[in-house]
């Protein structure tokens, strides 16, 4: 999805370098979790690519809700 993102922007690294000069970038994500101790990657594609962008990855993990079946 990061690529995906990615992919309908500029490529131009001094474009994102002026924009990251001028204001903080991130990118939020927020992952839940259907049971725990569920894990994620990242590629390092992604993270280099985040990386020259100077874009903070932010992620929120959400554990699984209990439910009450009693």
């Amino acid at each position: 999805q990061v690529s995906e993102l990615l992919g309908q922007v500029t490529s131009d690294l001094s474009v994102w370098s002026y924009l990251a000069n001028r204001f903080r970038v991130d990118l939020f994500c927020g992952w839940f979790m259907r049971s725990g101790n569920e894990g994620l990657a990242i590629s390092p594609k992604t993270m280099l690519a985040l990386g020259q962008r100077s874009i903070q990855l932010e992620l929120d993990i959400y554990g699984p809700y209990a439910t009450d079946d009693a």
